[in-house]
């Protein structure tokens, strides 16, 4: 399972994904538990003798750093074991796995000084044409003006620079959670008011 999350990221150069959500059962299982103390390392639950169910699976995903997956499992009897997603997990029946992706980041993976580890890092994503990603084809005029749905991505992507200049003019930061939502949902145009809707009739 774990493979095949890799090879598709890498073949999709996926940088900066997440799980949204996933379903399905394994007739194995390599799970690292988090049991990691000072004294001994993580341990590992080989589950090898029934079949699972999936029923917890989330993380992120960067084809050039990696990924960072949780899972848990439940027995015949309910019984869950849970913890870091290894590589020995192999699929039974199914497993149907809702992959996003915020195109206008990238994970990284930077040497944290508090916890000793390399922990996630978002930073913006330079190496892509992310204007093309928002135009539609066929959402043009005979005259070549965007219209419906491509005029209106035109817009939202305008909002979004003029808030963006704000922001930098102001001096302000915005939070991780409401860059992403930038993304995955883009600020809608403001509405107009009556008023001026009836000075155009």
């Amino acid at each position: 399972m774990r493979k095949e999350l890799e090879a598709y990221c890498q073949l999709k150069d996926i940088q900066a994904g997440c799980i949204v959500t996933a379903v399905g059962s394994v007739q194995k299982a390599r799970i690292r538990l988090a049991s990691s103390v000072q004294t001994n390392a993580n341990e590992i639950a080989e589950l090898t003798e029934e079949r699972f169910e999936i029923v917890s699976m989330t993380g992120t995903i960067s084809a050039k750093n990696g990924m960072h997956i949780h899972i848990a499992v439940a027995d015949a009897n309910g019984e869950v074991c849970g913890g870091h997603l290894l590589e020995g997990c192999e699929v039974f029946t199914t497993c149907e796995i809702v992959l996003g992706e915020c195109k206008r980041f990238a994970f990284e993976r930077h040497e944290d000084v508090n916890t000793g580890h390399k922990e996630l890092v978002v930073v913006k994503n330079t190496a892509r044409e992310l204007e093309s990603e928002y135009y539609l084809d066929g959402d043009e005029d005979s005259a070549g003006t965007p219209t419906g749905k491509k005029a209106r991505r035109i817009r939202q992507m305008r909002m979004m620079e003029m808030e963006r200049e704000r922001l930098q003019q102001s001096g302000e930061r915005r939070g991780l959670f409401s860059r992403i939502a930038a993304v995955i949902v883009p600020p809608p145009t403001p509405m107009r008011t009556v008023n001026e809707v009836a000075n155009e009739v």
